[in-house]
Order: structure tokens, then C-alpha cells, then sequence
């Protein structure tokens, strides 16, 4: 292998780790979930802020971080999937055995880093938390011409939150495919299939 190629590839190689370590340090995100509700709700109890317009901010924040953990998602799996190719210009089929077992394959397009899965069900049960409490509470509280508003606003903004929510994974898992589709790497020495 031609020394320039090999210094480029360790140089990517280098590069595309750091650009994975930037997407999963993102732990303050559930963080900024967490006090945007301890905030909201503080400024509800002290009647600065409508229980409904509160919700409707949890919702929007905690869709933010959930899309957010998608998207680093996506970067994690083309960094991931890149770093395997490089690897692949240097390894050989006893290396599977020898070093990782790991470089024969690209991580299925769907499998969604244990972490980020944890800050995906940490921002979905308290947004889900929050929604329950904000429309029981309006339910039980009020009886006056703003009852629906109190309920149909954070509502509706709870199901967008859902279908926002889906249609980023589903985005997510399509561009994990389609990038390991086009970017299959090359065959590791000594082996008949990818």
C-alpha cells in the first residue's frame, strides 16, 4: 500500500473516532430534559406559567432530545461503518480471531447504541409523565371554558411529538441502510462474502 494512501487512512481513521466520541458524549441532553420540567413546573406552582404551555414546552424539548439521540445515531453508525472499511485495507481473515470478530460486518442499520436508547426512554417517559399528570390534573382541576385548551393543546402536541419522533427513526434506520448499502467496504483478505 502506497505510504500517502496509508497516512490518509490512519489520518481518517483517527478523525472519524473523534467524530463518534462528539455523538455519544451527548449524556446532557436527558440532562436539559430534567430541569427544563423541574423549571416548568416550578414556574406552573408558582403561576408564572399556564400547566398547559408548560407541557407543551416539555414536549418540544424532550422531542428535541429524542430526535437529537437519532441523529447522533446516524453519525455514530457512518463513522462506525467508515472506521470498519478502513480497517478492512489493513486486516486480514485471521484477524477476525486474532483482533475483533467486529470488522467483518457493518452494525445492523436499526440497532440503536444502548446509551442513546436509555436517553430515548428517559425523554419519552418524562414527557409521557408529564403529559398523563398535566391532562389528569386538568381534568380533576378545572370545569371552566378553558378545559379543552388545557387538554387538547398538550395533546396535540404530545401525538406530533409521536409522529415526529417515529418518522425520525424511520429516517434514521433508512439512512443507516442506505449508507451501508453504498459503502459495503471491501472483502477482508481471505474471505469469499462481506
Amino acid at each position: 500500500m502506497d505510504s500517502y494512501r496509508k497516512d490518509f487512512l490512519l489520518n481518517m481513521y483517527s478523525q472519524m473516532w473523534l467524530n463518534i466520541n462528539r455523538h455519544i458524549l451527548v449524556v446532557w441532553q436527558s440532562v436539559t430534559v430534567l430541569i427544563t420540567v423541574i423549571a416548568l413546573f416550578s414556574a406552573v406552582h408558582k403561576e408564572v406559567l399556564p400547566l398547559w404551555l408548560a407541557e407543551i414546552i416539555v414536549v418540544s424539548v424532550g422531542t428535541w432530545a429524542i430526535c437529537h439521540a437519532y441523529d447522533a445515531h446516524v453519525w455514530y453508525h457512518r463513522n462506525l461503518s467508515i472506521i470498519s472499511n478502513i480497517e478492512r485495507e489493513f486486516l486480514g481473515k485471521s484477524d477476525l480471531e486474532n483482533i475483533s470478530f467486529f470488522v467483518e460486518r457493518h452494525r445492523e442499520p436499526e440497532k440503536i447504541l444502548h446509551h442513546l436508547k436509555l436517553q430515548i426512554f428517559l425523554c419519552g417517559w418524562v414527557v409521557s409523565f408529564s403529559w398523563i399528570y398535566t391532562v389528569v390534573h386538568s381534568c380533576l382541576s378545572y370545569s371552566d371554558g378553558q378545559f379543552w385548551l388545557r387538554v387538547l393543546a398538550p395533546s396535540v402536541a404530545y401525538l406530533a411529538s409521536i409522529f415526529v419522533c417515529y418518522s425520525m427513526h424511520k429516517r434514521m434506520v433508512n439512512k443507516n441502510k442506505k449508507f451501508s448499502t453504498s459503502s459495503p467496504g471491501k472483502k477482508l483478505i481471505g474471505m469469499s462474502s462481506t
